[in-house]
């Protein structure tokens, strides 16, 4: 006597009382509220990222600073019936260094807008050397000339290098400053920081003042 054969499986792929299946370790494209993982990421990194290049944006304007004076020093020199007799170790060396400066702060704004590691770097110790002149300074007022008003100015403008520090040093500047972040930021580029009033405002200051103390400097200098 022949056994009836038993019916064959239903089918996994159209079993409608199976269980919902996810494939283990594949990749999130989509956290949520329509963001990809690389949107995700550069979110939360954008602020950070917008402070850094403006420290970039900063060195552009040092760049200009910089030129202007290089050639207010030569139109002064021009100026002159002589320039071989107007020229001298001073006016040399002071041209080589706006003209170094106009140069340095070119690179370092390209580099810091493009967020390389070596720009990174250079910035870290020029501003560790700039903060620990500001900190001696600050111990010397505050231990021989004992001017409360004058410690309050060094310790003020102190803060400056020191903010640039931690924008460089913290955990998200890492990642701000990897290779894997900047094939991100070439992935999402419909994302923009938008810079706040309050930023605007700070940025046409320090502005303001940078002109104020060139224009101090040409007044003074002694060409």
């Amino acid at each position: 006597m022949e056994s009836i054969p038993s019916p064959p499986p239903p089918d996994p792929e159209i079993n409608p009382y199976a269980p919902p299946r996810a494939e283990v370790g594949a990749p999130a494209t989509n956290l949520g509220f329509g963001d990809t993982q690389d949107e995700a990421i550069r979110r939360a990194h954008l602020a950070h990222e917008a402070a850094i290049k403006s420290i970039g944006s900063l060195h552009y304007l040092g760049a200009g600073l910089s030129a202007f004076v290089v050639i207010s020093i030569v139109a002064v020199l021009l100026a002159g019936r002589s320039i071989a007799s107007r020229i001298g170790i001073g006016e040399i060396a002071a041209l080589g260094f706006y003209v170094v400066s106009t140069g340095a702060n070119i690179a370092l704004g390209i580099g810091l807008n493009r967020l390389q590691t070596w720009a990174r770097w250079v910035e870290v110790i020029l501003n560790a050397l700039v903060l620990a002149h500001f900190l001696l300074r600050v111990a010397v007022v505050s231990l021989v000339a004992r001017s409360p008003v004058a410690l309050i100015v060094y310790a003020i403008v102190a803060l400056i290098p020191g903010y640039i520090l931690y924008l460089l040093l913290s955990p998200k500047a890492t990642m701000i400053f990897s290779p894997p972040y900047r094939a991100i930021i070439e992935r999402t580029p419909h994302i923009k920081y938008r810079t706040s009033l309050a930023a605007m405002f700070v940025l046409v200051l320090i502005l303001l003042a940078a002109v104020m103390a060139a224009i101090i400097f040409l007044a003074r200098a002694p060409l």
